[in-house]
């Protein structure tokens, strides 16, 4: 035992390789006694899984005794559980914001209890099929984009080279407008939407790429039929930019003092109750119940 020696611990490993190359590396214990920091109120996932259902309420109790423990950082505990085990058929994932909460519903989840956080099911003996589809006018809102892109090196990249290629058909910045503290003016006009939904489409589709999730298939949805034409590989990203600007432009010259409104009602329906109000008309419709 060297544990009275003065100074971390030092050990030597070597390597002869069959060729004739040796390796030696020099490996020091690392420093003890270091305290971390806060934890952070963040969601993290917990992603348990067992060979049968028994098993793995078995792990969840073993995991929630570790984590009322408080030996191991929270951070720690989900990244070894997603990464470093095996993924089995059987499967809970546990998603919290704080140890007591994740201590809370790894409880529920051991006795079999529905909760908030706490998903439950088995595996699928084949790979499910994927499909990224790119949404049409009407998902934007203020502030979106700016968290994924100050965290996703993935999303970052995809939406600066998606305001490059916009910049060269409009002469002005995305970036600056959609991440700007003006985002819910910005949003308000047809000819900055839209391109600013093309380049979300895009760069959200390069985060689950970057994931390693890759599409089976791509579809898009009213103007997002462009961008899923660029991640499907019909257009380049300066071909789809144009088409997106060039469109929005297009159909900015068209507006009038009109107005549209969305309802949560069939064609039929919609139909029957504007029957007696002139001048009101269906304009889509995009759902058995829109």
């Amino acid at each position: 035992d060297l544990r009275d020696e003065p100074g971390p611990l030092l050990a030597g490993v070597s390597a002869f390789g069959i060729t004739g190359t040796n390796a030696h590396v020099v490996l020091e214990e690392a420093e003890r006694g270091v305290e971390s920091g806060p934890e952070t109120e963040r969601a993290r996932v917990l992603p348990v899984s067992a060979h049968s259902a028994q098993a793995l309420q078995e792990l969840l109790a073993a995991y929630r005794r570790q984590v009322e423990a408080g030996s191991d950082s929270l951070e720690d505990v989900c990244y070894t559980a997603a990464v470093r085990r095996n993924h089995h058929e059987f499967r809970t994932a546990v998603v919290s914001s704080n140890r007591a909460e994740l201590i809370e519903r790894l409880e529920a989840a051991v006795h079999g209890e529905a909760a908030e956080g706490v998903v439950t099911g088995r595996a699928s003996a084949s790979a499910p099929r994927v499909v990224f589809l790119a949404p049409g006018q009407g998902s934007q809102w203020p502030g979106m984009a700016r968290e994924l892109y100050e965290m996703e090196p993935a999303f970052r990249a995809a939406f600066d080279a998606c305001d490059g290629a916009i910049a060269q058909e409009t002469g002005w910045s995305l970036r600056e407008g959609l991440l700007s503290a003006g985002a819910e003016e910005f949003l308000t006009q047809i000819d900055t939407i839209q391109p600013a939904l093309f380049a979300m489409s895009v760069a959200l589709a390069a985060v689950w790429r970057a994931w390693g999730v890759e599409p089976d298939a791509v579809a898009g949805h009213s103007m997002g039929e462009v961008a899923a034409a660029h991640l499907a590989g019909v257009l380049s990203l300066a071909d789809a930019a144009a088409v997106i600007c060039r469109r929005s432009r297009l159909m900015k010259t068209l507006q009038t003092s009109g107005g549209m409104a969305t309802v949560d009602l069939s064609l039929k329906e919609t139909e029957v109750l504007l029957a007696a109000r002139p001048g009101l008309s269906v304009a889509a419709s995009n759902g058995p119940s829109t």
